[in-house]
């Protein structure tokens, strides 16, 4: 047994006062500081990356905090985010909706050359054929001459030949099923490796890329009976009609089957802000079919 631990408090403080403490307290004091030393040299390599990689992040989480702002007042007054959104211009208004879109309204009236010239610039760079761009161009002619009918009715159809084209090889049914648009965002999800993918721009893709694929699955619902909504969401009675009158944003069934007219300036420009997207991304979540010899 350890004698020591029943040892008297006079005995400890004595010790505790004693010259032979102060020895073992300055050697335990030494031995400390070089470990602490040692360990300080091992981890200030990994202090280093945690700086380079707080100052790499910063200007993400910057825009984050913007995009998160930004995108929930675009989302409330109508408006998918796009990288000519001028986001300033919206965090200017702050809350105030009717003010957001008298902002952008004017924006891209005032600001339309040079909006189409960055869309047109990038357009080269998406590796969808030479159908897709010049629908892609013919849609914004039909814009920028105030046709704006034509932009929503134009560009959905396109979206899904691009999508049919590019994902299945422009198949018609795998077996007897025909494929269709919940196929389409299966297939587009599933060849991401990561969500990465499908943000090229900045985190604000984030947003679209929630419109274009956004699903509720019923519990052990089979993959047939999974219900889409957002940009593919059904119209299947009267108060979904009603709903998407209200949307700003063009649903492709709704504009496919004339259940809505989409013909305001605000619905043509979330179209092409749709189809830019999807264009954008489609390829490089899932490769091009190698061509036939």
């Amino acid at each position: 047994m350890d004698n020591k631990k029943f040892e008297s408090p006079e005995k400890v403080r004595a010790f505790r006062d004693s010259d032979a403490f102060a020895d073992e307290f300055k050697k335990w004091s030494a031995a400390s500081k070089a470990l602490f030393t040692e360990i300080a040299q091992r981890l200030q390599p990994l202090a280093m990356k945690l700086q380079r990689l707080k100052e790499d992040a910063a200007p993400v989480l910057r825009e984050f905090v913007e995009w998160n702002i930004s995108c929930e007042v675009l989302g409330r007054a109508g408006w998918l985010p796009h990288y000519t959104t001028p986001f300033a211009h919206v965090a200017e208004c702050g809350e105030d909706i009717e003010a957001v879109q008298r902002r952008l309204l004017e924006y891209y009236n005032e600001n339309w050359q040079n909006v189409r010239s960055e869309i047109e610039s990038r357009l080269p760079d998406y590796k969808i054929d030479a159908e897709a761009k010049e629908t892609f161009r013919e849609a914004l002619d039909a814009h920028e001459a105030g046709l704006y009918r034509c932009v929503c009715r134009v560009l959905f159809p396109e979206i899904e030949r691009v999508f049919r084209a590019e994902l299945f090889n422009n198949k018609i049914r795998i077996g007897s099923n025909r494929i269709g648009y919940k196929r389409f965002i299966n297939k587009l999800v599933d060849g991401g490796d990561s969500i990465g993918d499908f943000i090229t721009e900045g985190l604000y893709d984030l947003s679209v890329f929630g419109h274009l694929t956004k699903a509720i699955r019923e519990e052990d619902a089979s993959e047939s009976d999974k219900l889409i909504y957002g940009l593919f969401q059904d119209v299947d009675n009267e108060e979904d009609r009603k709903r998407l009158q209200q949307n700003p944003v063009p649903n492709r069934h709704a504009a496919i089957h004339g259940f809505v007219v989409y013909s305001s300036q605000q619905n043509s420009l979330n179209a092409i802000f749709i189809a830019d997207y999807v264009f954008r991304i489609v390829t490089p979540a899932a490769p091009l079919p190698t061509p036939r010899k």
